[in-house]
């Protein structure tokens, strides 16, 4: 399943979500040469470095299972305003 994350300085990454439980997900960054590990701690997605990740966008594929693990999850969303 495609991923956007949103890190704290505001940047977007594209990623791949490899494995995934309700506490951790395992995904793979593009343009990185390792697979990162996000944990859920009090609400919030951090990395292994600390940094309060946000799940900005899932993109689903249809397979069975994946609007299931989605709706466990409530996502942030950014809006662009004028």
């Amino acid at each position: 399943m495609q991923m956007i994350l949103r890190y704290p300085s505001g940047r977007l990454v594209d990623g791949i979500l490899l494995a995934a439980g309700l506490e951790r997900m395992r995904i793979v960054v593009r343009r990185v040469n390792e697979t990162m590990e996000l944990r859920l701690e009090n609400g919030h997605w951090v990395s292994e470095k600390g940094d309060r990740i946000e799940v900005e966008c899932w993109l689903s594929d249809g397979r069975p299972g994946t609007a299931e693990f989605c709706s466990r999850f409530g996502l942030r969303t950014a809006t662009a305003t004028r």
